[in-house]
């Protein structure tokens, strides 16, 4: 925080040090948190703050002088990243549509998946998956909406991670988008 307000003064500071440090810290508190979905928001601790040698106070603060690094900053290869359960969904296409739309997703690990398409009153008007076991790569939907009336629609994508072993099962994670069908 000093170091980057007071660049000047600060010309011992090593910045390709102080970018791995945030990344480390960043790394070390990443999870993912439920936003979207029936249960309350439930923000659970991932480490405890001192457990992650870039963050042990330093006593020399009040001083202002260099921090002391309390373990050696390495950067990781690319065997050593651990990434977390991610997806990517995809906008509809073509958007707008008459009368067919394809929906397009992408997962990295094997998941329980729910695909359902919503009007704006937020009634339920198809269901495409329903807790399908779905494997990584991408999937690709197709939407007949032909007896539907032209408006926007949502379509929810709601994937809960398969946990391997005896690994704790994760909340869901529930992304959605709208589209356009245009009669």
């Amino acid at each position: 925080d000093s170091a980057l307000t007071f660049w000047r003064e600060y010309t011992w500071m090593n910045y390709a040090q102080a970018d791995t440090s945030l990344k480390a810290i960043n790394k070390a508190f990443s999870a993912r948190v439920d936003t979207f979905s029936t249960i309350p928001l439930r923000v659970k601790p991932v480490k405890a703050l001192f457990s992650v040698p870039n963050l042990i106070p330093n006593p020399d603060t009040a001083l202002m002088a260099p921090p002391i690094i309390y373990s050696p900053i390495t950067m990781e290869t690319e065997d050593e990243v651990s990434e977390p359960f991610a997806y990517d969904l995809l906008q509809n296409y073509p958007n707008p549509f008459n009368p067919a739309t394809t929906i397009e997703f992408y997962l990295t690990e094997r998941a329980k998946t729910s695909l359902r398409v919503y009007n704006t009153l937020g009634q339920e008007v198809t269901v495409l998956l329903d807790n399908v076991d779905l494997e990584t790569g991408t999937q690709t939907f197709d939407f007949d909406a032909s007896s539907l009336t032209s408006g926007v629609y949502f379509y929810q994508l709601v994937m809960e991670q398969i946990p391997a072993n005896d690994d704790v099962a994760l909340y869901p994670v529930t992304v959605m988008k709208k589209m356009l069908l245009m009669k």
